[in-house]
């Protein structure tokens, strides 16, 4: 990447704020992560899906000996909603690491790094300048 397409191009890598790196998104990357997100959380869908109705199917059951293996269904599908949560929160993490920040054309540099409060102009100090009571205890 030359120097004139960087953000803060004066700074150094080192020194550009977070915010402003992803000013410059890598288009591929996000879709091939959230692709792979996408897909992991289909996976995830389907192995739960076929523990709960493997629980359904063998808590309905007629039979005592199969009705009793209903719990250790649930206690599988309980242990792996607790492996696949972080799992699922990682992935889709990454995705929101690289997605790509859509700004007007006409965006300040305040507003760049979403705080646009930094180009206008301070107010007052409400208790030094005597618009507000100082509380009674001063």
């Amino acid at each position: 990447m030359d120097e004139a397409s960087r953000p803060l191009a004066a700074h150094g890598w080192a020194r550009t704020p977070a915010v402003a790196l992803r000013l410059t998104a890598d288009r591929v990357r996000y879709r091939r992560r959230r692709w792979a997100a996408r897909l992991l959380t289909a996976a995830v869908v389907v192995h739960q899906t076929v523990l709960v109705v493997q629980v359904v199917a063998r808590a309905t059951d007629s039979a005592p000996d199969v009705r009793a293996t209903a719990a250790w269904g649930l206690y599988l599908l309980g242990v792996s909603s607790l492996l696949a949560g972080p799992l699922l929160w990682w992935a889709w993490r990454r995705v929101a690491e690289v997605r790509p920040v859509v700004l007007p054309l006409d965006v300040s540099a305040a507003a760049a790094v979403g705080v646009p409060e930094l180009e206008s102009e301070p107010g007052p100090h409400l208790g030094l300048s005597g618009v507000v009571e100082p509380p009674r205890r001063w």
